[in-house]
């Protein structure tokens, strides 16, 4: 800085350009040299005329004052005078300066940069050090500590955009100590993001070696922690720190940005946390890929919904009852999934009509342009789930796994020695886990007409190796059967939790696969959230991905 009386400049350089204004005068006073005469004769009838309106042959004194007036102060500016540029308070000559700029940073990620800018404002006026540390990890996991001068830091601070993922203080306060010993006298400022990581205090003591700290803190952030499927709708977990109320809508987008469904919430003072249930219809629901927090932009406030958050719509085919309803397959299936899907029952062309993920056919065979409709909805990445019942096996048709006998295989009655089956315990695929129930018999099952047909995976089996739930793919869907009827005139199965849970498992096959479900990766991402929530795309300073593992 450079000083004249009162006044000082911040950009003296530019004083420089004072030095040009006597070449400004000359050229404002240039004058182009002077016409020459041609006679033309027409022009003797405007002789005697007197002009009304005259122009000087040079510019006016006082317009060419004024301009050069207007040039100096120009010049002048563009050195940033100061008035009485004499820093207030004691001298400074190093200032730490320490920015969260994690994902919770960006809800108030303006407040916080104006705090370090005058911070900054008043060390460039003492000609002070500045060390700047980012607290977050960059995109390599390392952590941007520098050491610059106030001019250098403000344009670090500016150029910086909070990241969607966490801060690490404890790190922050390793990189903040390795940078070695500062002048004094120091002054130290934190802008937190208000969220403790639990390396809070370490940091702490870190910027307390060189000065007191003084911390400025942002208010209450907002974090959509996790969300999950019900009956009525989408259920979402919102949390806040505890502070002021806050409240707002909640809004379910699609892959195009397009806003699905939306809520209202509002958390109390008290309340750290609370659910809102966004309700729509499930065929509508399940397009979503992304709730956020309108008008907060924040990655702590935009949750990518995962399979836990998607509700399977389920088709069931409709079948007769004859006035008994506990006679009707569909009577048990429906009663199975009401807790586990979204159910719709019908015909097969209504319930096509309406795309659901999965459709379930109780009983009985396909024919006609049903079958065809089918078909193409499995050729499609649809999932159909059957059940071996005999009106099935006296007319099969080819959306099957693989050709089953004529007749069911009696594992009870007085003309076979073979007795009830309970299920076994080895189970994979999709039914990985299923505990089988310990008093649940099987009668009557359909049979393959080979022992192993190819192609076909068995998920469940009865004690003695008999396929009980087999799957086949047909395009990019699956053809599941459940070799069992759906009532319980073959077996005891309808009537146990594990029909429920068996049922709800396969009704989740037309999802979307879970993340742990995958291949472990890397995996190239396709869209990112920034650290304000907002989509964009990877760069090839993004590292690949690795799926996530399974939860424990």
């Amino acid at each position: 800085m450079w000083t004249l009386g009162p006044v000082g400049f911040l950009a003296p350089l530019a004083l420089a350009g004072l030095a040009a204004l006597p070449l400004a005068w000359w050229l404002l006073r240039a004058t182009p040299p002077p016409p020459r005469t041609v006679a033309f004769p027409p022009l003797r009838l405007l002789l005697g005329l007197r002009e009304t309106e005259q122009t000087p042959a040079r510019t006016p004194w006082w317009l060419v004052l004024l301009r050069l007036t207007a040039l100096a102060l120009v010049i002048v500016a563009a050195a940033r005078p100061v008035l009485d540029p004499t820093p207030e308070g004691p001298p400074l000559r190093t200032l730490v300066l320490a920015v969260d700029d994690g994902w919770a940073a960006a809800q108030a990620w303006p407040q916080m940069t104006a705090a370090a800018e005058a911070a900054l404002a008043r060390a460039e006026a003492h000609g002070a050090e500045v060390r700047l540390l980012f607290t977050a990890p960059d995109a390599d996991g390392r952590i941007t500590a520098l050491t610059t001068d106030a001019a250098g830091a403000r344009a670090r601070l500016r150029a910086r955009t909070p990241r969607p993922w966490s801060v690490d203080r404890r790190r922050a306060a390793a990189a903040l100590a390795a940078m070695g010993e500062v002048r004094a006298p120091a002054e130290t400022l934190w802008a937190a993001d208000g969220l403790d990581d639990g390396g809070a205090r370490t940091l702490e003591t870190a910027l307390a070696r060189f000065a007191a700290p003084r911390v400025v803190s942002a208010p209450s952030p907002l974090a959509l922690t996790a969300a999950r499927a019900e009956a009525d709708g989408l259920a979402v977990a919102i949390a806040k720190t505890a502070g002021a109320p806050r409240s707002g809508r909640l809004q379910l987008e699609d892959a195009a940005g397009a806003v699905l469904a939306s809520a209202p919430f509002r958390l109390a003072g008290p309340a750290e946390s609370g659910t809102v249930l966004i309700a729509g219809d499930w065929g509508v629901l399940n397009r979503g890929i992304l709730v956020r927090v309108e008008g907060v932009e924040s990655a702590g406030a935009a949750l990518v919904l995962s399979g836990a958050a998607r509700r399977p719509v389920v088709g069931v085919v409709a079948t007769a009852s004859g006035g008994a309803p506990l006679a009707s397959p569909s009577w048990y299936v429906t009663r199975a999934l009401a807790t586990e899907a979204s159910l719709r029952e019908g015909s097969v062309g209504a319930l096509l009509g309406g795309r659901p993920d999965v459709l379930v056919l109780p009983g009985g065979a396909l024919a006609g342009a049903d079958a065809d409709a089918v078909a193409a909805f499995v050729e499609a990445g649809g999932v159909l789930v059957r059940f071996g019942d005999e009106r099935l096996l006296a007319n099969p048709d080819l959306l099957l796994p693989a050709l089953l006998a004529p007749r069911p295989r009696a594992l009870d009655g007085v003309l076979t020695w073979a007795r009830p089956q309970g299920l076994s315990p080895a189970v994979s695929g999709p039914l990985a886990g299923l505990q089988p129930p310990r008093d649940a018999e099987v009668r009557r099952l359909a049979a393959f007409t080979e022992a192993a047909p190819q192609g076909v995976e068995v998920w469940a089996a009865l004690a003695d190796g008999s396929p009980l739930v087999s799957a086949a793919r047909r395009g990019r869907g699956r053809l599941v059967l459940v070799h069992a009827e759906a009532t319980p005139g073959g077996s005891d199965l309808p009537l146990t939790g594990a029909f429920v849970e068996m049922l709800g498992r396969l009704s989740r096959l037309g999802l979307p696969p879970e993340a742990a479900a995958v291949e472990p990766g890397p995996w190239t991402p396709e869209r990112l959230l920034d650290g304000s929530g907002r989509w964009r795309e990877p760069d090839h300073a993004d590292p690949p991905l690795a799926a996530l593992a399974p939860a424990g």
